[in-house]
């Protein structure tokens, strides 16, 4: 149990880190914690001109069968490159 808390705890600073890192004027992007579920997600909303945005950058889970393992359902190869992945153990 203590892996997986603290898996929770690099994934929650690593995706607010990110948030805080990638903030702009005309769209934000949002940390969303499912701690329950154990669903994290990275998210862009906003408005650009009269387009709505509204993008997952990144979406982790755990793996309801391990759930010491994380299954990482989105991460673009930008947000690889920005070194979401480095961060993370095991990844």
């Amino acid at each position: 149990m203590e892996t997986i808390s603290r898996y929770r705890q690099i994934i929650t600073r690593v995706l607010s880190d990110l948030a805080e890192a990638s903030a702009r004027d005309d769209v934000e992007v949002l940390p969303l914690f499912d701690v329950a579920h154990d669903n994290y997600l990275l998210i862009d909303a906003g408005w650009r001109g009269v387009r709505r945005i509204h993008h997952i950058i990144a979406h982790l889970e755990s793996v309801a069968e391990f759930p010491e393992l994380f299954y990482v359902r989105s991460i673009p190869p930008e947000t690889a490159a920005e070194g979401l992945t480095n961060r993370l153990p095991g990844a």
